[in-house]
């Protein structure tokens, strides 16, 4: 939050004072702050595929909410109110900051802005952005800051790494049967838990050497979030209708499992699968134009 803040202050204090220095004609402050007078309301339709896809990447990665809910001892009565209110706090004030942060620089920087709009504080001396001329001199404490806002993306997804990768490891060890599990020895058990762990670091540690463009990873990231999102949930809802119907028959109690409600129904499991299948296919034309440009 100090980072978004420091970036929030910056950016209006340039909108303020000047324009994007070093870009175009040379600015003064009455330079008006918004660098392209384009239509504010255009925008490139299959862009929209970047928007999309960050969405769902960005929603994919709360799968760690259960891991951090699970060491509160009492989770039901007023505990699990408390536990409501502070992830409506934690992700409200979140989405706040970064659709402040998004909305202003994005109207400051215009086409000039970075794909990852941390990197556009490299040019920034204290006062000016100087694309053009270099950062020039700059005290120190003007460079803490600048490495601070650059840093914050880094440090902020390496220190969220081994929470997402404990998780997902978690997930795949439920995948393998109980019994196989009850028949292993605890030194095969815990060099099976070793190996998934380890695979979940390991390979995209390796796939970040061959793949270093952000918007491509958070493309890629974002095709695997439809299927998780959208695509896979309505299937294992028909497969769970479908196991019930072994097991209780033909009749009502087939799909009135007590645990069932109106988003169960077929509906609205057809339209996240519609839904899921659109955007995944809108993304993937995205990410194939992006690369051919």
């Amino acid at each position: 939050f100090l980072s978004l803040f420091i970036m929030v202050c910056c950016v209006a204090y340039g909108m303020e004072k000047q324009g994007y220095a070093g870009v175009g004609p040379e600015t003064s402050p009455t330079t008006p702050f918004i660098y392209n007078p384009t239509n504010f309301w255009g925008f490139d339709t299959l862009k929209w595929g970047y928007v999309v896809s960050s969405c769902v990447f960005s929603q994919v990665m709360h799968h760690s909410v259960p891991t951090l809910i699970q060491p509160v001892k009492n989770k039901s009565g007023k505990s699990i109110k408390h536990i409501n209110y502070m992830f409506m706090g934690v992700f409200g004030s979140t989405a706040l900051f970064y659709s402040l942060v998004g909305g202003i620089c994005g109207t400051f920087f215009g086409e000039n802005a970075n794909s990852l709009v941390t990197l556009n504080w490299e040019f920034w001396d204290g006062l000016n952005w100087m694309k053009e001329q270099g950062t020039g001199e700059r005290p120190i404490y003007i460079s803490f800051i600048v490495h601070l806002i650059i840093l914050f993306p880094a440090v902020a997804i390496i220190s969220s790494a081994p929470l997402n990768a404990i998780t997902l490891s978690n997930q795949i060890e439920e995948l393998v049967p109980k019994d196989k599990w009850v028949s292993m020895d605890s030194k095969t058990k815990a060099r099976v838990k070793m190996a998934i762990r380890l695979s979940t670091i390991v390979v995209p540690i390796v796939m970040s050497l061959f793949v270093r463009c952000l918007e491509v990873i958070i493309e890629v990231c974002g095709l695997t979030g439809f299927l998780i999102c959208y695509l896979f949930p309505p299937l294992l809802e028909w497969k769970a209708r479908r196991e019930c119907k072994k097991v209780f028959g033909e009749g009502e109690e087939a799909n009135n499992t007590g645990l069932g409600f109106w988003a169960h129904a077929d509906p609205m499991c057809i339209f996240l699968w519609v839904t899921g299948l659109v955007c995944f296919i809108f993304t993937s034309i995205s990410l194939v134009s992006g690369l051919m440009e």
